[in-house]
């Protein structure tokens, strides 16, 4: 059997391991993350004021839901949106989000083959910062997006925004493709120290 077979079929093994796992223990790694999810909205969004924020239910789907209102006035295009208490929003985001990047980069590293068991174990306390930067760019980034994109559809449709292009990239694979960086970088920095 060729090298590159056995690496897909430890691959898609690692996933689906890794997939059975995070299903049914998601949200014991998910509660952790959320209070630095939440600084992280709080620090970079001071124009909105963060009623909620948590895990909750959306039809069959657990979602990461975030629950605003304006704090100050928001000025777009030459228009300003002022603060009103009645104006509440919410973006969410479902779990399986936060798991994406995870699932591809930990299959990475537990596919690519190694004569040392202690390999692994480096390759994870390097993927683990990694995969922790990821995620906070990813999902406070997302939900903020899905907010400001409710602002920019309805005041001015033709703003360019950096944060919706960003998300864009998130939802079209890009998710996946941080979770190869995220793996191929830890595999190559352990073969790096060997």
């Amino acid at each position: 059997m060729s090298p590159l077979i056995r690496f897909s079929l430890r691959f898609i093994a690692a996933c689906i391991l890794l997939m059975l796992l995070l299903h049914q223990y998601s949200e014991l790694f998910i509660q952790p993350l959320l209070p630095l999810y939440e600084w992280e909205i709080r620090a970079i969004a001071d124009q909105y004021q963060v009623l909620s924020f948590g895990l909750d239910n959306e039809s069959l789907d657990r979602v990461v839901r975030l629950k605003v209102t304006l704090a100050k006035p928001i000025y777009i295009a030459g228009q300003v949106l002022n603060p009103d208490a009645r104006g509440i929003a919410n973006a969410s985001t479902t779990t399986g989000h936060i798991w994406q990047m995870t699932i591809i980069c930990l299959a990475i590293i537990f596919a690519w083959p190694t004569p040392h068991v202690r390999t692994y174990f480096i390759r994870l306390a390097i993927a683990l910062p990694v995969l922790t930067l990821l995620t906070m760019l990813d999902i406070p980034l997302a939900l903020l997006a899905s907010l400001w994109d409710l602002i920019v559809q309805n005041m001015a449709p033709d703003t360019f925004s950096p944060l919706i292009l960003w998300n864009s990239f998130l939802e079209q694979g890009g998710r996946l493709a941080l979770g190869l960086v995220g793996g191929a970088l830890a595999v190559w920095m352990t073969v790096l120290l060997d």
